[in-house]
């Protein structure tokens, strides 16, 4: 089998993993009762599907793209959950096979990129809480966005184009796709109008979309979007210690043992942005945006995954065997720790493990108000995680000088 076949094949086989492990996950978790399954945000996305994108709150306008390609489910299952469903089962496979050609684009070993994707596939941002709640665009918003930054990174085409476009009308989020795409078109010195053509219709598409929902919201039709006053208001919850510790937490196990070994190599993560600028862009404003957010962190910063499959493989390909066996050990149990999947979910695990701010802001159902309680839990979640990220970081520096000494013994 040629070597440009074989990556193909485990990237399929990677798609039929993601597809197979949302499943597994939505089959073993349960599915949220709000609404009679609908959720929050999930009412106004069905009313968005089923009756027109201007039925929705002027948030969940901003973001009709999923929404529309939701469609499709729906003509095929006309019931609007299983419609959600049936999608985030195809967008779970195109996400993982995103991400795979990506670490592709990185040279990564194959042990890594299945690791990688594997991890990704059970972890509560990227799967866990989609299984549990369907009826959100947050799946298909992530793998749109994966596509678009896999096609910017082959370079500038009609399909970057085409995919950024729909990023940036899938999620705010989105719109640092196309600054992704023209950091890297200028660092590779693409002719500006090529530039321009590809990525400008996606800045169009952003704030012509803005325009016309505050427009409508002027108007009196729909209350009035996020606004950045707001989000700029939002910073007052980093005087918070806790916000402070949750968002570092988020962060450090976003994809549990994969994001704690890029945490405990953050100095070599660091270096590697800043020798491709376009990704040290993208995930700056991924950062800012999920800092002045709000309680839901995760699911913002969710959208950094790709460039942590970026760094994963660059560091990966610094690594000897015995360090790869030994890390992907150790992230392996942290992975099952942190994230915990294949447990069935209930509400007030729902808001206890997994946005557990809101019980602080009173953001959770009354009738949850005394059930609801962080410590001690939360206090060892912090303390293993601290310990994780201090062997892990200990244990790459022993294992390390095994290598580098190697060549030093030869060369005498």
């Amino acid at each position: 089998m040629s070597s440009r076949r074989q990556p193909l094949l485990h990237n399929i086989l990677l798609g039929v993993l993601g597809s197979a492990s949302y499943a597994v996950l939505a089959e073993t978790g349960g599915r949220i009762a709000v609404n009679h399954g609908l959720g929050w945000d999930g009412a106004n996305y069905v009313r968005m599907m089923v009756d027109g994108i201007d039925h929705g709150s002027a948030n969940t306008q901003l973001r009709p793209a999923i929404v529309l390609l939701n469609r499709v489910g729906f003509w095929i299952q006309p019931q609007p959950i299983a419609a959600f469903e049936l999608m985030n089962v195809l967008y779970a496979g195109l996400f993982a096979v995103s991400l795979a050609f990506i670490l592709d684009s990185y040279d990564a070993r194959p042990a890594a990129k299945w690791f990688f994707v594997a991890t990704v596939a059970i972890s509560i941002a990227t799967a866990q809480m989609l299984a549990y709640y369907p009826v959100l665009i947050d799946l298909g918003a992530y793998t749109v966005a994966a596509a678009a930054i896999l096609f910017a990174v082959r370079g500038p085409s009609v399909a970057t184009a085409v995919l950024c476009v729909l990023a940036a009308l899938s999620r705010e989020f989105g719109i640092a796709v196309a600054a992704f795409g023209v950091c890297r078109a200028i660092r590779f010195r693409v002719r500006p109008w090529r530039i321009a053509a590809v990525y400008a219709p996606s800045f169009l598409a952003f704030f012509a979309l803005r325009a016309l929902v505050n427009r409508a919201a002027a108007g009196g039709t729909v209350a009035a979007p996020v606004t950045m006053h707001a989000l700029l208001a939002n910073l007052s919850l980093w005087t918070d210690p806790l916000f402070a510790g949750l968002f570092f937490y988020f962060m450090a196990t976003l994809l549990g043992g994969v994001s704690m070994v890029l945490m405990s190599r953050l100095g070599a993560c660091l270096r590697l942005l800043w020798r491709e600028p376009e990704w040290l862009v993208f995930s700056v404003l991924i950062l800012a945006a999920s800092a002045a957010g709000s309680a839901d962190i995760w699911r913002y910063l969710a959208f950094l995954t790709p460039a942590m499959g970026m760094l994963f493989a660059r560091l990966d390909a610094t690594w000897s065997a015995p360090t790869r066996i030994a890390l992907f050990t150790l992230a392996g149990a942290l992975t099952f720790y942190t994230q915990r999947p294949f447990r069935t979910v209930t509400l007030e695990r729902y808001f206890s493990e997994w946005f557990p701010y809101y019980t602080v802001t009173a953001g959770v159902p009354a009738e949850l108000q005394l059930h609801v309680s962080l410590w001690p839990a939360w206090g060892w979640r912090f303390l293993v995680v601290a310990v994780g990220l201090v062997v892990m970081s200990a244990l790459h520096d022993r294992l390390a000088r095994v290598p580098d000494e190697t060549p030093a013994l030869v060369k005498s």
